[in-house]
């Protein structure tokens, strides 16, 4: 019975990540028609959607020992934007392939505002982990300014809602290499107790044309 539950979730896993590259292929192979073009050109809100896939490396430094997690991310973004409006609100899917740990499953809103050289973000989302059926809700937000042309600092905050799990806040640089390539690195603390070390670097990859 229990090899039967463990290949039933392993199957559930693989159609999850058969759905979002599936995604991939319909966000990088349908064009805007004409109208939806003139419509945004106008300041009417249009849907946009957006793909990336992103290799995340995550560290902990606890009582001297560093504990390493690293993952495969895709994710999906799906949004209205509107050039007369400088604020949007979406929705975000992400599945994570971690290197020492279980999938897990990302759902939740996003909401974006900028303002000059300013942007925020925040978002309350659902994480869990398919295979064990559990998970736990969250709250995020994300200060940044762009410095450069191609270059942006930022504060973010990422804290369990409703539960007394120490909270994680990060300042971090976002640098854009190309139209498709970009990268980031992050360092701050896990406040709890006791306050841990923490550090994040990621490389992301968005296909040509889906731009945020």
């Amino acid at each position: 019975m229990r090899h039967y539950t463990e290949k039933r979730a392993l199957s559930n896993l693989r159609a999850v990540a058969k759905s979002l590259l599936l995604a991939t292929g319909l966000m990088c192979t349908s064009p805007a028609s004409g109208e939806e073009a003139a419509a945004h050109h106008n300041g009417h809100a249009r849907a946009q959607a957006v793909f990336q896939v992103a290799v995340r490396s995550d560290y902990k430094e606890t009582n001297e020992h560093v504990e390493r997690q690293r993952a495969l991310v895709l994710a999906t973004h799906v949004r209205r934007t509107s050039t007369a409006r400088p604020s949007s609100a979406g929705l975000v899917l992400e599945y994570s392939v971690v290197d020492a740990g279980p999938d897990t499953l990302l759902l939740g809103g996003m909401f974006t505002h900028k303002r000059g050289k300013w942007a925020a973000a925040a978002s309350p989302f659902y994480k869990g982990t398919p295979r064990t059926r559990t998970g736990q809700w969250y709250g995020w937000g994300n200060l940044r300014r762009q410095v450069a042309k191609r270059h942006s600092l930022g504060l973010e905050v990422l804290e369990p809602i409703g539960t007394n799990k120490p909270a994680k806040w990060l300042l971090g640089y976002s640098g854009t290499i190309s139209e498709s390539v970009s990268v980031s690195l992050a360092v701050g603390a896990e406040l709890g107790d006791r306050a841990d070390r923490v550090a994040r670097g990621s490389v992301v990859w968005r296909p040509r044309g889906s731009r945020r």
